[in-house]
């Protein structure tokens, strides 16, 4: 005598895939866009590596200059030394610094389906993975790392109310 068996499963996982992704998909969403929020927020945290200054240190044209700098050629304008602002760079190990806000400004979520992808400026690549001249400054790991409990407490959620 032979032994055999038939399983039927019902599942909604099984039956209805579509149910799942539509279940699954904002949690998704939520969470990428949580994601990219805690890597902003980690960009903006104060950082520990070297200070040095930054933007426009040159001289410009100002009549209300007078014994700053040298005396130009037209009378009453003086040239003086403007611009510049300290800047406290991330140290190995620290999350990227964020300085003019265009890297952290660069960051976008991609959802198709089930699929999610973040995309951003190519420093932060550069950054978060490290070069062969720069320590890696990770970024992206420790923001997912955060947001996954709940991500998984709210899918948890959503699959039991299909279920």
């Amino acid at each position: 005598m032979e032994l055999s068996a038939k399983l039927t499963l019902t599942s909604p996982i099984l039956t209805q895939p579509t149910a799942v992704r539509d279940a699954l998909a904002p949690v998704l969403q939520e969470t990428t866009e949580q994601a990219i929020r805690y890597m902003q927020e980690a960009m903006r945290e104060p950082k520990t590596g070297r200070t040095y200054r930054r933007g426009g240190l040159g001289t410009r044209t100002a009549q209300v200059t007078r014994g700053l700098a040298r005396r130009e050629k037209k009378p009453g304008l003086r040239r003086a030394t403007a611009g510049g602002r300290i800047h406290r760079a991330s140290a190995p190990g620290e999350a990227p610094a964020s300085d003019s806000g265009a890297a952290s400004g660069s960051l976008v979520a991609h959802i198709d389906g089930l699929h999610a992808r973040i995309e951003g400026a190519e420093v932060l690549r550069r950054l978060d993975e490290g070069t062969s001249k720069i320590a890696p400054r990770p970024l992206v790991a420790p923001a997912l790392e955060r947001a996954r409990p709940d991500f998984e407490r709210k899918s948890e959620a959503a699959l039991k109310r299909i279920l």
